[in-house]
């Protein structure tokens, strides 16, 4: 995912070039040829362009209605570093001013948002979430897969994101759990999970900016 103004840079710029090939494998092969070469980067180009979009989209939004964007998406708890980069995305702080704001160093709070990390406590969670004011809530479930959740949810979805609704997010944590200092185990938790496939409205949202 794209965490700073930095990467968002570079993601264009790949963006154009994976763009610029396709263009050119449209006009030099044909048929199982064209879609041989092709298809990798059409599966690039959608998920370049729906962080792109994404990213925008959290930067641009006032906070609460980027937590309501946020609100009707889902990922696994095992990818909770990339919940909270997105928080703080939304909170319009970078990792510099998080740091600050929690009073760890940069390196550290850069791991801590790392996709490769899995070791955040509860207790590390909720400190991190209550410093920008947000609850998180985990629900159980019998599928990896949330697809389906996210996809039922996408009108409402664009509908909020849209017109900056403010109704009261449920994306939430409680700052008096008590559970003790340990990693945590395989949940779910209400929150962001990446689009691969970008709609035809947030493919208009990129091309007007």
């Amino acid at each position: 995912m794209i965490k700073s103004s930095v990467q968002l840079k570079c993601a264009e710029e790949r963006l154009g070039s994976v763009r610029q090939l396709i263009s050119e494998y449209n006009e030099k092969y044909s048929g199982i040829e064209l879609e041989l070469y092709s298809a990798p980067l059409i599966v690039e180009e959608r998920q370049l362009l729906a962080e792109i979009v994404e990213y925008k989209k959290l930067k641009e939004l006032p906070f609460v209605g980027a937590i309501n964007y946020l609100h009707y998406q889902s990922l696994l708890i095992d990818n909770i570093g990339e919940l909270l980069s997105k928080l703080r995305i939304a909170a319009k702080l970078s990792q510099s001013e998080m740091a600050q704001k929690l009073g760890w160093e940069q390196s550290n709070l850069s791991r801590f948002e790392s996709e490769n990390y899995n070791s955040q406590t509860i207790n590390k969670i909720v400190e991190y979430a209550s410093a920008l004011g947000i609850w998180l809530h985990i629900f159980p479930s019998l599928s990896e897969d949330l697809e389906i959740r996210a996809e039922k949810r996408h009108d409402i979805e664009i509908k909020n994101v849209r017109s900056f609704d403010t109704v009261s997010t449920s994306l939430t944590t409680s700052s008096d759990i008590t559970t003790s200092d340990v990693p945590i185990q395989k949940y779910v938790v209400s929150s962001a999970k990446q689009h691969i496939l970008a709609s035809d409205i947030e493919k208009q949202d990129l091309a007007s900016t």
